[in-house]
């Protein structure tokens, strides 16, 4: 009798652990409100959107891809196929960028129409 009783205390423990290791608590150990809950959760939020950078005016509206030979663009330094893109610090580069090389140009389009690379492969290097 005390075996079957020692069982299902362990399965008690264990229900009750699960709870306890999901219930958010402060650093004092008490249980979250649902208002301190909500609050921290929304500060998460914008801090997770002002890294992403949607919260500045050139907030992104769309992504392209380019594929092609660089040349010259009109307005920057590079183009594909007469579509400029600009290279930011941020931009992941694999490759050397000069005009004549093939290229797989990712990023982003921003609301005011400037195509910001996120990555540019080189795919013939010279």
């Amino acid at each position: 009798m005390e075996e079957k009783s020692s069982v299902f205390g362990f399965g008690n423990l264990i229900k009750n652990l699960g709870q306890v290791l999901t219930t958010p608590v402060t650093l004092t150990g008490r249980p979250l409100t649902p208002e301190e809950l909500r609050r921290r959760r929304a500060s998460r939020a914008r801090k997770q959107l002002s890294k992403s950078n949607l919260l500045d005016a050139g907030a992104q509206a769309s992504q392209f891809c380019l594929q092609g030979m660089i040349e010259e663009g009109k307005h920057t330094p590079n183009a594909i196929d007469g579509e400029d893109f600009e290279i930011t610090p941020g931009t992941w580069v694999v490759g050397l960028v000069i005009p004549g090389a093939l290229a797989v140009v990712k990023g982003t389009v921003s609301r005011n129409g400037r195509r910001v690379a996120k990555s540019i492969t080189i795919m013939n290097p010279k």
